[in-house]
């Protein structure tokens, strides 16, 4: 039993590191874009964060010059999160 948990914890902590860091990075990206356009209006300012966040993620993924699709949907999944409580408020 044992052995089984060692190997899911590593199979976590290394496979999986890398998407909860675009997860993080997500979420900050788009609360930071959120924050220098919280004088528009609601919508504007979820547009503003998902185009800052999308963009910052595609120029991330152009600088490392291969394109992994499940890094920018780690991406946009942690700038859900802000997106979600920006629309909920």
């Amino acid at each position: 039993m044992r052995s089984l948990v060692n190997k899911v914890f590593v199979a976590l902590t290394t496979f999986w590191m890398g998407k909860y860091q675009h997860i993080a990075f997500g979420a900050l990206i788009a609360c930071i874009a959120a924050l220098a356009a919280c004088w528009l209006p609601q919508w504007a300012t979820v547009t503003i964060s998902v185009l800052f966040t999308v963009g910052c993620s595609m120029g991330k993924e152009v600088y490392d010059e291969c394109i992994d699709w499940r890094d920018l949907l780690a991406t946009m999944l942690g700038g859900a999160t802000v997106w979600i409580a920006l629309l909920i408020h």
